[in-house]
């Protein structure tokens, strides 16, 4: 009886293997979103409703920039692309590789859904402005909105990358008409992910994170008079003077071992500088990034059909030996 237990239960085994090894299932996932909506910039403090115009300036240049990535490795070459520096808004194109990409919009910054999904992606935009152009103190606010996708989804071993970036990185030069504290005001939803299907063996990896940073560069010195990377916690930064600091929002997480982690931000977001003198000139960077890397390894089909093989052998060995 237990003879025959034994030889029914190294068939099942083996009858599973050989299924598995006809359908090697995948699942390395990392998905990277941070969108800062709403951003606005105001004169004289926490208190003050007045948005910077540009007659507030003695010399104002901006230059917004942008870009993506997206890499597999299982697909030759990289894609890629920039956007800027420009004076407004900058679209760099979704750069994407992997089979699945033909699916996915440009500006689609939602997570992708769907079976079997194997690509790398990198994706951002940035509209609006954040200084009042128009000179019209009593007309519709000016605001800026900014977002970063990355994603990696593998369905079969192989590799996965993919990076986006926007923001005035590339400089916003400025000298202000009267010693003054700017104030910045935005909301911020953040969400990662990094997740391992259960099939995923030893060096498969899944990583997401996100990253915002405000600072303020003194040109003459090249010294940083001012920088925020909100993280939750009050009072960490250089040259702050009164801020509002809800949520991390740079972030790493990872997987090594199957399963899921997810992290999550959202909520409003001021800060207010020292005081910034008027016969100096300044440069501006807000630096918003998005990252994920993903890596999955899968059994070998060959190595499992070998392993069932080798079960269905001495399944038939008990047969005769019982014989």
């Amino acid at each position: 009886m237990k003879t025959l237990h034994k030889t029914a239960l190294a068939t099942a085994i083996a009858v599973g293997l050989f299924s598995f090894a006809g359908a090697a299932q995948a699942g390395a996932k990392g998905y990277s979103r941070l969108t800062i909506s709403d951003f606005q910039i105001f004169k004289g403090g926490t208190t003050s409703t007045t948005q910077y115009q540009t007659s507030d300036f003695d010399a104002l240049s901006v230059g917004n920039s942008g870009s993506t990535l997206g890499d597999l490795l299982s697909v030759p070459g990289i894609a890629s692309d920039t956007d800027g520096p420009l004076p407004g808004p900058v679209d760099p194109l979704l750069s994407c590789q992997g089979p699945s990409c033909a699916g996915i919009a440009e500006n689609d910054f939602a997570q992708q859904v769907g079976v079997d999904l194997h690509f790398a992606r990198g994706d951002a935009r940035l509209e609006g402005a954040i200084i009042d152009t128009d000179n019209d103190p009593v007309g519709t606010p000016e605001e800026a909105t900014a977002n970063t996708v990355a994603e990696s989804q593998l369905h079969t071993s192989d590799a996965g990358k993919g990076t986006a970036e926007v923001g005035t990185t590339t400089g916003f030069s400025f000298s202000l008409a009267a010693d003054e504290r700017i104030t910045f005001r935005f909301h911020a939803d953040e969400f990662l992910e990094a997740f391992l299907h259960p099939t995923s063996k030893p060096g498969s990896l899944a990583r997401a994170s996100a990253s915002f940073t405000i600072s303020i560069v003194d040109d003459a010195t090249g010294g940083t008079v001012f920088e925020w990377t909100p993280d939750g916690a009050a009072g960490s930064g250089i040259g702050l003077n009164d801020e509002t600091d809800p949520a991390d929002l740079t972030r790493t997480i990872s997987r090594t071992t199957p399963g899921t982690t997810t992290y999550s931000a959202t909520g409003d977001f001021e800060i207010t500088t020292d005081l910034l003198d008027n016969d100096k000139n300044y440069s501006l960077s807000i630096a918003h990034n998005g990252a994920v890397d993903t890596i999955k390894v899968v059994p070998e089909p060959a190595s499992l059909a070998l392993l069932g093989a080798g079960l269905f052998g001495l399944g038939a060995l008990r047969r005769r030996i019982k014989a």
